[in-house]
């Protein structure tokens, strides 16, 4: 048997979880070569939030922390509109949610992590949408846009249109 300890030093925002590999076993031989992301995700959307947890995953509570930390937007946190690209089952909307921010839009291109996302509660709306294709929100709508673990799978031309529903000065 074996058993790994995990020890951290000074501050660390979020929660703790114990790495629980073998979870995540099934997905993990063809993360590296995925074919649709649609296909994949919604394949694994029962079980999402425990595979990558498994992983050690917690970018989502990294993420939230940089958008209250780095930017001036948490004096006006529950105002702001943000947009989360590739939401997924709403963890990066939870922990956003837990800061403060509550005008929160979710967009994903998995039918069945959408699902999982409007049950979590943290999201003004979610949306179906194509990460590759123009987005269907109007110039200047957000005050920051956050896309956590999506981008592997898009090409760098997206950015222009992020930017363009990004208001001016917001936080990408």
């Amino acid at each position: 048997s074996l058993l790994a300890v995990y020890a951290w030093t000074g501050k660390v925002n979020g929660k703790f979880w114990f790495c629980d590999c073998s979870v995540g076993d099934k997905y993990a031989s063809s993360i590296n070569a995925i074919g649709s992301p649609e296909g994949y995700y919604d394949a694994m959307a029962r079980e999402y939030e425990a595979v990558v947890r498994g992983w050690g995953y917690r970018m989502p509570e990294a993420a939230a922390d940089a958008l209250e930390t780095q930017t001036d937007l948490t004096s006006m946190a529950s105002a702001s509109a943000v947009l989360d690209l590739g939401c997924g089952d709403g963890l990066v909307g939870e922990a956003l949610q837990t800061r403060g921010f509550e005008s929160v839009v979710g967009a994903d291109i998995s039918s069945e992590m959408l699902v999982k996302a409007r049950l979590r509660g943290c999201y003004r709306a979610v949306h179906k949408v194509d990460l590759s294709q123009k987005l269907p929100f109007g110039d200047d709508t957000f005050d920051a846009l956050l896309c956590v673990g999506t981008t592997t799978y898009l090409e760098p031309k997206v950015l222009t249109d992020w930017l363009r529903v990004l208001r001016p000065g917001g936080a990408l």
